[in-house]
């Protein structure tokens, strides 16, 4: 796997590899359908919810994060490549303006042409 991929491992919903097939439900259909339990305080940071049937949820999580992967998808297929840029010069100094901006902060605000 992918370092990135194993980053991501310890924070993955368990049961969610087993979900397979179409559902339309999405998280916020789910919390409308009222099909849980609050036994203990609601903090500000944190939460629990209880629930007799675990799997709606993991559907309802599925379908979220396929209904966003597939947006992602869908974005990247429609962007194009751009033409190249052209180069701006910068007034005071009469080198790249994108070098000017990004050399910048590195400099005295008086010194730095």
């Amino acid at each position: 796997m992918s370092i990135f991929a194993d980053s991501l491992r310890p924070f993955w919903l368990e049961g969610l590899n087993d979900i397979s097939g179409h559902f339309k439900k999405d998280i916020g259909g789910w919390i409308c359908d009222e099909e849980f339990q609050v036994y203990s305080e609601v903090r500000a940071a944190e939460f629990t919810l209880n629930m007799s049937e675990p799997e709606e949820l993991l559907e309802a999580y599925a379908a979220e994060v396929n209904r966003i992967a597939i947006a992602s998808f869908e974005t990247m297929n429609t962007l194009q490549r751009s033409v190249r840029i052209k180069k701006i010069n910068c007034v005071a100094c009469d080198t790249d303006l994108l070098f000017c901006i990004l050399r910048s902060p590195y400099f005295d605000a008086n010194d730095w042409h």
